[in-house]
């Protein structure tokens, strides 16, 4: 039997022992680098995130207080309900507006007539029977509100559920009756508040909501100040409309401050990563 010589031994218990160790330390270097990127991907996420939720908010807020007024009878202010939060909470206020069908009259109608000739009746395609209609001479004065029946695209005409109670002039305004859309801050939840329209979510892990009013004092269609409050609602001409997003969760360790926008209070430091969007509309439904 040939025996086996020195050179063909295997490794030492020495030899393994440091093998694993340093087998050890590069795995664990591996997962220290894996746990890295994944915490900076996980923190890349949310800041995007609320960026992109914080940019559609307040687009979408924008767009529809443009429309403040709109369908609106004359005298009637576009902005209601405004509250100042207190001790720097976030504020509230409620816009007016016919944000659905509407259309002009394209000739008289007649008192009596269960129906109106309009300029464009496709813009009722999706309104159910039974929806009220707000009815406006050319000078936004209130006519009557009657109620949605059906409409002809053949004849270009809306019909009633009622007849008119007196004529209708050429040029007339015909449309859902305006709506009241309130928006503010939930914060019943305080780890996750949202920006609210009447109730519901309109954008999540929005923390505060800080308005500021341009006001036309001497009413020559220019804004002369700009309050928190206004003094008359009546002569609001622009809104400043300022939210604050923050990331979904803190980040462990991290410590962030943000100073508050218009009256608004400060937030942090915390663990959250916050960002302001701001935006000025100019409400253009005043004389429409």
């Amino acid at each position: 039997m040939k025996k086996r010589t020195r050179r063909e031994k295997g490794f030492t218990l020495v030899e393994i022992l440091v093998a694993l160790t340093i087998l050890g330390l590069a795995l664990a270097a591996i997962s220290i680098t894996f746990q890295s990127q994944s915490k900076s991907f996980s923190i890349q996420e949310q800041v995007s995130s609320m960026q992109i939720g914080g940019a559609l908010a307040l687009s979408r807020i924008a767009q529809e207080v443009r429309m403040a007024g709109y369908g609106v009878p004359a005298g009637t202010s576009p902005i209601t309900g405004i509250s100042d939060g207190a001790g720097g909470g976030p504020d509230s206020f409620t816009i007016v507006a016919n944000l659905q069908a509407s259309t002009f009259l394209s000739s008289d109608a007649a008192a009596n007539a269960n129906s109106v000739p309009v300029e464009d009746v496709t813009q009722f395609s999706n309104v159910s029977a039974g929806t009220e209609l707000t009815i406006l001479d050319p000078l936004r004065n209130l006519i009557e509100t009657n109620s949605f029946a059906s409409y002809d695209a053949g004849t270009s005409r809306i019909t009633l559920q009622n007849n008119l109670s007196a004529q209708v002039p050429e040029g007339s305004y015909i449309g859902v009756s305006p709506e009241n859309i309130t928006y503010s801050i939930d914060s019943s939840d305080p780890n996750h508040p949202f920006l609210s329209r009447n109730g519901d979510v309109m954008a999540a892990d929005i923390e505060d909501l800080q308005v500021a009013y341009g006001e036309d004092d001497n009413l020559d269609g220019l804004v002369d100040a700009w309050r928190n409050v206004p003094n008359n609602p009546g002569n609001i001409l622009a809104v400043r409309i300022s939210i604050v997003a923050r990331s979904r969760y803190p980040e462990q360790g991290a410590s962030y401050s943000l100073n508050g926008v218009e009256n608004g209070r400060n937030f942090g430091p915390d663990g959250y990563r916050r960002r302001v969007y701001t935006t000025t509309v100019k409400l253009r439904n005043l004389l429409l």
